[in-house]
């Protein structure tokens, strides 16, 4: 049934007996009758509409339930600990990414150390092979003049 339908029959008009309802107005309603231009039909809403249109005139926003208020702090108690939670894990990767990066940088300057240490052996040790021929070639240069001399005094 529709709202129009609903304030039809809901404007009744009091009679004393046929009399004008206007003049009774203040009165109390005993003793009167109730006369409707419409024959008196039961009104088919719902529970839930009937309750709907008494609560919109007395309608008090009584806030969240006290469920609502626990289950809303404990996900804002739950958001803060994983945020907590989150930020000691960025702060830690980051000291393992920092760590990393340091190792690998020790690792490079030290491969490139025994780089240079070999290349440094290396040549060393061709210096050294050129001091030593030297000193062989002198050497039996010397014993070739030796051996000169020798064989002109013989």
């Amino acid at each position: 049934m529709t709202e129009r339908k609903l304030k039809e029959y809901t404007q009744v008009k009091l009679t004393t007996n046929g009399e004008n309802a206007a003049s009774n107005m203040n009165q109390t309603g005993e003793g009167l009758s109730l006369m409707c231009e419409d024959t008196v039909k039961p009104i088919l809403l719902s529970r839930r509409r009937l309750m709907q249109i008494a609560n919109e005139k007395t309608f008090v926003d009584r806030g969240p339930s006290r469920n609502t208020m626990r289950h809303s702090e404990f996900i804002n108690k739950n958001n803060e600990e994983v945020n907590t939670i989150s930020k000691k894990v960025q702060d830690f990767c980051a000291k393992l990414e920092d760590f990393k990066a340091n190792e690998i940088i020790e690792l490079k300057e030290r491969e490139e150390a025994r780089k240079r240490e070999r290349e440094e052996q290396e040549y060393q040790r061709a210096i050294d092979e050129a001091k030593r021929r030297e000193a062989d070639a002198e050497k039996r240069k010397a014993e070739v003049e030796d051996d000169k001399w020798e064989n002109k005094w013989r």
